[in-house]
This record gives structure tokens, C-alpha cells and sequence, in this order.
């Protein structure tokens, strides 16, 4: 690598927080402290589209996998306890996803899995979802299993997936945990506390069909 060959500043902006390419890479996504998400062209780096993304800091930004068997998507995460899916053609806005659960930090982290069929998102709780292929091109995000007590004590700081859909999870206490797939159902995932906007009336179960909504979850 050489010097840059090309310089934006993004300070007029606020103060930038989170960065992804899109799976395509014809664009870069920033994310700001102010919820607010740029969207940029990686080969001009002119700005393309301002979105009013978040009501807080956003913390977190992931592209869904090149080779994901739908168009191309970005998930952002923010201190305003939301998730949103992004689809990166016309940058509207597919599903919101409220986390009641979360402390005052809100989601910190989000990541696709190299296939682009789950979703982990982390919060005061490692949450896991499975990607829902919907109608017309669409996806969903369907909540598959809450993970809390079995993590590290002081909370989980950032995830990674890796081969085989294993996971990696780093605690605030320093502890590095490893986590790995079997197979069958998991625990009730608890879903009450989560508020979804824009999925159908249901959530996934291992097979990815959907079952019947859970009490306490509201779904529009």
C-alpha cells in the first residue's frame, strides 16, 4: 500500500464511527455519532446519499456476504438499542429491530456469517438471528437464540464468525470463548423485549420455516 490516492474529509459530518464497504464495493457506509449513515462511492469518493439512520451513535456497520444468495445488504447497530437492515439497492430501509433488553450502550457490534444465512448482533446479550429469505427479494431477520449466562461475566464486547459457522466472542473481562454449532433446536430463545417492524408475523425456527409468534414479541 501507498499514500492515499484519494481524500474526503468527513468531519463537517460529526465525528465518524463505524466504516464498511459494501459487499459489491461500489460504495463505502459511514456511520456517525449523531445516528446519521453516508453512503459514499468508493471510486470517486463522492457522496451519494445521507440517510437518517439512528437516534444515537451508530456502533456498528457489516456487509452481507458476496456470495449471499440475495442482493446485497449492510446491517447497522446503535446506541439507540436498534438494528437496521439496509438494502443497498435505492438505501431504504427493510427491517427495525428494537432490543429492549440492552443496557444504556445499546448493540455495540453486528456480523454476517460467511454465508450470509445468520446474524449476530451484541448487546447485553449475544443474540443470534437466522436470515429468512421473504417474498420479492426481500429478507428477514427471525431471533434464534439469546446468549447470556454461559459468556463471560463482565459482557461480551465483539463476535466474529469463522469456518463452520463457529463463533468467536470477547468478553469485557478479558476472556476469549469459542463457540461452536450442534445441531437440533435451541433453548426458547426469550424473545419478550423485542421489537420487530417490516418481518413477517413469526420468527425462524432450525429449519428457517416460520412458527408462530412468541408472547411478548410485537411484530409489524
Amino acid at each position: 500500500y501507498a499514500a492515499p490516492c484519494q481524500t474526503r474529509s468527513l468531519l463537517q459530518s460529526g465525528r465518524p464511527t463505524a466504516l464498511s464497504y459494501t459487499s459489491c464495493g461500489r460504495n463505502i457506509v459511514c456511520g456517525f455519532c449523531s445516528g446519521q449513515l453516508q453512503v459514499w462511492s468508493a471510486a470517486s469518493l463522492t457522496l451519494e446519499k445521507t440517510l437518517s439512520a439512528h437516534s444515537d451513535s451508530v456502533y456498528g456497520l457489516t456487509p452481507s456476504p458476496r456470495h449471499a444468495p440475495y442482493e446485497s445488504r449492510i446491517v447497522s447497530c446503535s446506541a439507540d438499542q436498534t438494528l437496521r437492515v439496509w438494502s443497498c439497492q435505492g438505501w431504504y430501509v427493510e427491517q427495525h429491530i428494537h432490543d429492549l433488553r440492552c443496557d444504556r450502550s445499546g448493540i455495540r457490534g453486528v456480523a454476517f456469517s460467511n454465508a450470509g444465512d445468520w446474524l449476530l448482533s451484541v448487546g447485553t446479550e449475544l443474540c443470534i438471528w437466522r436470515v429468512i429469505p421473504g417474498r420479492k427479494g426481500r429478507i428477514y431477520l427471525g431471533l434464534h437464540q439469546r446468549l447470556s449466562s454461559i459468556l463471560g461475566g463482565d459482557g461480551v464486547r465483539s463476535v466474529a464468525f469463522g469456518k463452520g459457522d463457529a463463533i468467536a466472542v470477547g468478553s469485557r473481562d478479558g476472556v476469549l470463548d469459542i463457540m461452536t454449532k450442534h445441531p437440533g433446536p435451541p433453548p426458547d430463545p426469550a424473545e419478550e423485549g423485542t421489537v420487530c417492524m417490516g418481518s413477517p408475523r413469526g420468527r425462524a425456527n432450525t429449519a428457517g420455516a416460520l412458527a408462530r409468534p412468541d408472547p411478548g414479541i410485537l411484530v409489524r
